[in-house]
């Protein structure tokens, strides 16, 4: 079964205020970023229920090389892949299930 991303407002705002600030943060950092969350997404399409159930019906996928999360949902009967959150991990973790 193939799926389609949908990628949340927020969880977009998310990824662009973290890609920003590993821009000004190290050269070259923000591409690192890009890639790692671009590779697990692609994980995500290619295996959605590979990832454990955290809260209700939300799954959570760990970026590997920072400290994030991938938040989605998986909607069979439309095919899709919702994410609703790119969360860090330091930062209150019930705020990442509130879209």
């Amino acid at each position: 079964m193939s799926y389609i991303i949908s990628i949340h407002n927020k969880a977009e705002a998310e990824y662009e205020e973290a890609y920003n600030w590993y821009l000004k943060e190290q050269e070259g950092l923000e591409e690192d970023f890009f890639q790692a969350i671009n590779k697990k997404l692609q994980q995500i399409v290619s295996g959605p229920e590979l990832y454990s159930i955290k809260n209700s019906s939300c799954r959570e996928a760990v970026v590997s090389g920072f400290p994030y999360v991938i938040v989605y949902k998986i909607n069979k009967r439309a095919q899709t892949i919702n994410v609703i959150a790119i969360h860090h991990t330091s930062r209150k973790p019930k705020k990442k299930y509130n879209r």
